[in-house]
């Protein structure tokens, strides 16, 4: 939890330093181009995280250290193919859009730089999975929450202390992403070499299942897809739709929103084990007990954050980020209240998956998703960022309040904040 906090925390520094630097119209694009080689990189790592978690684990667990180095291999050749064609194919769009985008055609230079970071983000993200996997959870997160951003930050500060001049562009930040992600991938390296099991020290004979492998990816890759959708497609639809300097407003609302969902995400990794033994020991008064407690736990979190937004959101913007983004302050209060009912509903989406009822968690998602994108078209031409807002907002109700029924019908128990109701 306190390193999901500074990871949170360094975030919000970066998109302090950047929208005080860029302003809206330049934060705008970094946060464009940052979001579009995101979604890109998607289907590139196509769901081998999750598969590297799960399969190490395994493998580890029955002494098959043969099955961990095919998997290791596997996987990397795997995402190295699949990065090579997402680059060659994006190239070939961003040229051929070049006389079509004005966004594309004045940043051409800022977007084929962003093009490296879908490798880069694939082979970092193999380098966590793997110290996950081996069950060193705190180790596997450093790269990613700590040391990226902390040499992101050193970057951007030693510009301007060596050469107070200089102006950090779009594609300076963009390149700064670049070398912290090798810097991340290059102590992810080290620390999978320090944890390595000692069988795993040297060279052995490797044991692979392909076919099982890249069947166990395809739901995996869906269920982050959808996911992906969810958490982006607001700026990526803002970003064609709209302008750049309203992606950057609305990008620093987004930072103050995640603020409120700090709680719950928090939460779910303490709880999320306890869901499942309980669940497995059949012990459904003691889960119940502590489904409630921690949904409240969550709001009592989650309420502060949302009352300040709401009382004083415009000048904290004005003070945090400048006065050309405080008319993000409707945006945030959009945001904000969504994730509150987030929070009231409580962990539903962890209780699902750790029962086993995944496949109706993605369902639900799905629909969200849907939503999201018809909602964000319908909106985001009459109402801009607030639109966008306002998409993500009932997309993430309607699917939180889908897989809240959904507990009630498949478990019997209460998820939400307001109290236990199991029936009988």
């Amino acid at each position: 939890m306190g390193l999901r906090l500074l990871g949170l925390a360094l975030s919000l520094v970066i998109a302090i330093i950047l929208a005080r630097a860029l302003g809206p119209d330049g934060f705008g694009v970094y946060s464009f181009v940052l979001t579009v080689m995101t979604v890109l990189a998607m289907p590139a790592q196509f769901g081998l995280p999750n598969l590297l978690v799960r399969e190490t684990a395994r493998a580890q667990s029955a002494g098959d250290w043969p099955v961990i180095r095919g998997l290791w291999r596997w996987s990397l050749r795997l995402i190295a193919l699949t990065s090579v064609v997402i680059i060659l194919l994006t190239v070939a769009v961003l040229l051929g859009l070049t006389d079509h985008s004005q966004l594309v055609a004045e940043h051409q230079d800022v977007f084929l730089l962003g093009v490296l970071l879908v490798p880069l983000m694939g082979i970092a993200a193999l380098r966590g999975a793997q110290l996950r996997g081996l069950r060193h959870v705190l180790s596997g997160q450093v790269p990613e929450l700590a040391v990226r951003p902390l040499v992101f930050i050193g970057l951007a500060g030693g510009l301007w202390w060596l050469w107070p001049v200089a102006e950090i562009t779009p594609g300076a930040a963009v390149l700064f992403n670049a070398i912290a992600l090798v810097i991340a991938f290059i102590v992810g390296s080290w620390l999978v070499s320090r944890h390595r099991p000692a069988p795993l020290q040297q060279p052995g004979e490797t044991s692979t299942q392909q076919r099982a492998w890249l069947a166990a990816t395809l739901p995996l890759a869906l269920t982050e897809g959808v996911n992906l959708i969810n958490r982006h497609v607001d700026i990526l639809m803002l970003g064609v739709m709209g302008s750049t300097e309203e992606v950057g407003i609305y990008r620093v609302v987004v930072h103050g929103a995640s603020l409120v969902a700090f709680g719950l995400a928090a939460v779910n990794m303490v709880v999320a084990p306890h869901f499942a033994r309980l669940y497995a020991q059949g012990d459904m008064a003691t889960l119940q007990r502590l489904i409630t407690r921690s949904a409240q736990a969550v709001v009592l979190l989650a309420l502060p954050a949302v009352l300040v937004f709401f009382a004083f959101g415009r000048e904290l913007i004005g003070w945090i980020f400048g006065e050309a983004f405080m008319a993000g302050y409707w945006s945030l209060v959009i945001l904000a209240g969504g994730q509150l009912v987030n929070a009231l509903v409580g962990s539903v989406a962890v209780l699902l998956n750790m029962t086993g009822h995944e496949r109706d968690v993605t369902r639900g998602v799905a629909i969200g998703a849907v939503l999201n994108i018809v909602l964000n078209l319908a909106l985001i031409p009459a109402f801009g960022i607030n639109g966008a807002a306002a998409a993500s907002t009932v997309s993430l109700v309607v699917w939180n309040l889908i897989l809240w029924r959904v507990v009630h019908r498949r478990l019997g128990l209460e998820s939400s904040a307001l109290g236990a109701r199991r029936r009988s």
